[in-house]
This record gives C-alpha cells, sequence and structure tokens, in this order.
C-alpha cells in the first residue's frame, strides 16, 4: 500500500486573458513550432512575456530582490535565448518580488523537491531541485507581475532530469517529459490559484513558460472548479498522460468525457469508499481534497507511472 498525508497551502487569484501585442503575435507563437534562433520571441502583453516591461516592480511597490527560489542554494536563472525549442538560461541572477508572494514561491518548490524525491526512490539521483528558470517576477507592466506578485517560469531543473517549459508539452515530445509538464502544472495549481499553461491560452501568450500569480493577495486556493479552463485542462491532461484515455481532448471543456476520466482517476487514486480507499474526498467542492488529489497526479506524472500506482490508504 502507498498512502501519503494531506498538507501544506495552496495561492488564490483570477486575472484577465492576455491580447496579442501586434498582428505579429500570433505568428511568432506559431513560430515555436519549428526551430529557433537565440533571439526571443515577442508574444502578447500584460502578463505573457516579461521582456516587454521594465524588469522592475513599478513604483511604490515594495519588493524584495531574489535570486532564489525555495531554498538559497535554488539559483534563479533567466531565460536568455534558445537552443531549438530549449531555453537556455545563464547563471543565477536575481528578480525583484512582494516579500510574501516569494514566500509562497519557496513552499510551492520545497513541496514540488519534497514529491519529486519520494516519487523516483529507485533511481541513482534523489530528484532534488537544483535551480529554477524563468522569464520574469516584478516587472513594471499592468496585471501582478507589476507589483512582483507574479512569475513566469521557464524550467525546472533536478539533478535527475529537467522540464523545458516550451518545449515539452508539445506534440512530437515523449510521454515521460510531458508528464513531468503535467506534474509542475499541477504542482503549481496547488499554490497559485492563476496558472497559466500552453493549454490554458489559445493566443500563444503561454506556449513557452508557465505563469503564476495570487492576485494581489494572501488567500489560499480553491477546489477544481470544473467551469474554468485551467483546472479542467490539468484533469484532461491527467487523464490523458496518466493513462486513463489517451485520445482526451484538452481542450478547457468539462464534458461528460471530462467527467468520466476524473471518475477514473479519483478511483485509482483510491480517494472513494467504494474504490477502497479508506473515505471519499471530493476535490470539486474542497480545498484540502483538490490538493490531495493534485498530490497523486503529481507523483505518478513524475514516477512516469499511470494513475494508480501511487495513491491514497485503502482500508
Amino acid at each position: 500500500m502507498r498512502g501519503m498525508t494531506r498538507y501544506d497551502a495552496v495561492g488564490d487569484g483570477q486575472l484577465s486573458r492576455r491580447r496579442l501585442l501586434a498582428a505579429g503575435g500570433l505568428t511568432a507563437a506559431v513560430g515555436l513550432l519549428t526551430p529557433m534562433s537565440n533571439a526571443l520571441p515577442a508574444y502578447a502583453e500584460d502578463d505573457s512575456e516579461p521582456e516587454l516591461g521594465t524588469m522592475a516592480v513599478c513604483s511604490g511597490n515594495p519588493y524584495v530582490n531574489r535570486a532564489w527560489v525555495g531554498e538559497s542554494g535554488w539559483d534563479l536563472r533567466h531565460r536568455t535565448g534558445w537552443n531549438g525549442l530549449v531555453g537556455v538560461h545563464g547563471g543565477r541572477h536575481s528578480e525583484q518580488f512582494n516579500a510574501t508572494f516569494h514566500n509562497r514561491c519557496n513552499t510551492w518548490l520545497q513541496n514540488l523537491d519534497a514529491i519529486a524525491r519520494i516519487s523516483r526512490p529507485n533511481t541513482s539521483s534523489s530528484w532534488g531541485i537544483q535551480w529554477l528558470g524563468d522569464i520574469g517576477a516584478g516587472v513594471c507592466k499592468t496585471g501582478q507581475h507589476g507589483t512582483g506578485r507574479a512569475l513566469d517560469i521557464s524550467r525546472v531543473q533536478w539533478d535527475g532530469g529537467f522540464v523545458d517549459l516550451n518545449k515539452h508539452w508539445r506534440g512530437p515530445e515523449t510521454r515521460v517529459v510531458k508528464r513531468r509538464y503535467l506534474a509542475v502544472v499541477a504542482s503549481c495549481r496547488r499554490y497559485f490559484r492563476n496558472v497559466f499553461t500552453a493549454w490554458y491560452d489559445t493566443d500563444g501568450s503561454h506556449v513557452n513558460h508557465v505563469h503564476v500569480d495570487d492576485n494581489g493577495n494572501n488567500s489560499g486556493g480553491v477546489n477544481i472548479r470544473t467551469s474554468h479552463k485551467g483546472d479542467t485542462t490539468i484533469v484532461q491532461a491527467a487523464g490523458r498522460y496518466l493513462g486513463v484515455n489517451s485520445d482526451i481532448a484538452i481542450d478547457g471543456i468539462w464534458g461528460p468525457i471530462t467527467q468520466s476520466a476524473y471518475n477514473t482517476l479519483m478511483a485509482r487514486f483510491k480517494m472513494t469508499t467504494s474504490s477502497g480507499g479508506c473515505q471519499t474526498y471530493n476535490p470539486l467542492s474542497s480545498t484540502a481534497d483538490m490538493k490531495v488529489f493534485l498530490r497523486w497526479v503529481i507523483r505518478n506524472a513524475l514516477a512516469d507511472q499511470n494513475a494508480g500506482y501511487y495513491h491514497s490508504p485503502t482500508c
């Protein structure tokens, strides 16, 4: 029996959709499907590409300078270019954060580190976090970047592997790296209510990074919302990549196929008494239960296993 207890906190917030910076913005996004030069592409304004704004919080907003996230030894490294579809990152660098938001980022990455270490016990490496890639935090522009309460993540580097958040969600990529992308997105959703991904947007503004923010407040996260496109795409991706329904569309529409995939995931995670679990959870109405559900998504995805390899305790 493989079981885990429930713990930790989540983030909160909501953000408006982006619009393209210029007529060429969508063309640039489509161009990401082919190998790229070292030039950084332009996308949308607001919270898409921080390079388009001044790399500092807007005047009057308190901030701290931080060159790390999670632990002081886990460098924050800025993406500076491209090697094909994989981002090239420089050395350790500082970003401006709202202090409370930076603490939330610390808790998120510490938790991802802990889950990765216990999810891959039979490998030669520990799968501990080494560094985090970014394309900006505090940036003087509209949206949460202007107050230092947003972070755009480009890569997660463990000592046993990595996930590039531009490359590894795409169709031609292998299942193992798509599962890593899913794991990172699911881990973000446990701590940040706003998580914008390549699956979330239709305008191409988040195809090359994952955006997280707390919408300017310190409240906790929420249950999985069937009316929310971002939440729905996470459930759909879990169904597709964790061996439930390889044909399910990741379109953000919660219909009977998505409901069926969700029900199967719940059963495989032993999150109902009818499936052999010790209790019945309801991630659709409970924040605490949402965290349990996404924990099993993360653990199975990082272990490169189908849903159910790791699950809640059985009785």
